[in-house]
């Protein structure tokens, strides 16, 4: 059984391309009133550290004997990209090896990651190529958007408090870094009352060009799943650019498995 709460995301990027995170850790941390921080007024004694609000985010992504419980979990859907219809499955287990696939008029484009290392191939291609240590962390922020883990944000480490903003209603985001031993970083405001993290800001390298862009993002909706010892969180998203709606995602299909085919998520040959 599924419930869906509904909130809203929008993001802007220059060439319509998604890259961005939801992820979560397992830490403990005390609410903040939004109220607070809209004013600006939170004393060093009273303002969250970036660990703290890391906590309560990955509090929001689900009950912890829910996650505990989990061997795994795949998620279908449709991705629409620039007008373009993806057929989307993404394999993932508790100890986060995944194997993402997109197909499009028959081309197939598949991202697998063991654990410690992450392979490609494109479209046309009929073999999988290695990735690079920046390129698979940016394929794992995608994988972390469609379906993130509550362990996730542990591959960075470097975390950091940057600022305050408000959203357009007012209400108080605290703004956190994140740096991950390779690839760019990603700037998080996250509602310290909710643990949401209502916009990202990531900035990613084009494969195209090689030119750093950076993105904004902001939540669409969230997908909680019942399973043993309570619900887990996915997440949906909408990208804008510059107004006009190019890319779109939500999950159609999530089944929690009991066990997962070996060579689904084995290294390739």
């Amino acid at each position: 059984m599924m419930a869906r709460s509904v909130f809203l995301l929008l993001w802007a990027s220059p060439r319509g391309a998604l890259r961005a995170a939801l992820p979560a850790v397992l830490l403990a941390a005390p609410p903040l009133a939004a109220q607070e921080l809209a004013q600006g007024g939170a004393t060093t004694r009273d303002a969250p550290t970036a660990e703290s609000l890391l906590a309560r985010w990955a509090a929001s992504r689900g009950d912890r004997a829910a996650w505990d419980a989990l061997v795994a979990f795949e998620v279908r859907g449709t991705l629409g990209a620039n007008g373009r219809e993806n057929d989307v499955r993404l394999l993932r287990d508790r100890a986060g090896r995944v194997r993402y696939e997109r197909r499009y008029r028959g081309m197939l484009r598949v991202f697998l990651d063991d654990g410690e290392r992450g392979w490609l191939r494109d479209w046309q291609s009929e073999s999988f190529e290695p990735l690079d240590a920046a390129a698979r962390e940016q394929h794992l922020q995608d994988v972390d958007l469609l379906a993130p883990l509550p362990e996730s944000l542990r591959r960075y480490r470097e975390i950091e408090q940057i600022g305050t903003e408000q959203d357009p209603s007012g209400r108080g985001l605290v703004v956190i870094r994140l740096a991950p031993p390779e690839g760019l970083p990603l700037d998080l405001a996250i509602d310290a009352d909710t643990g949401r993290a209502e916009r990202a800001r990531y900035r990613y390298v084009d494969p195209e060009d090689g030119g750093p862009f950076e993105m904004e993002v902001f939540l669409l909706e969230d997908l909680e799943v019942e399973g043993e010892g309570g619900s887990i969180v996915l997440s949906g998203y909408q990208e804008r650019d510059q107004g006009t709606s190019v890319t779109v995602w939500m999950p159609e299909r999530v089944e929690l498995l009991d066990r997962v085919e070996p060579s689904e998520l084995r290294a390739p040959p």
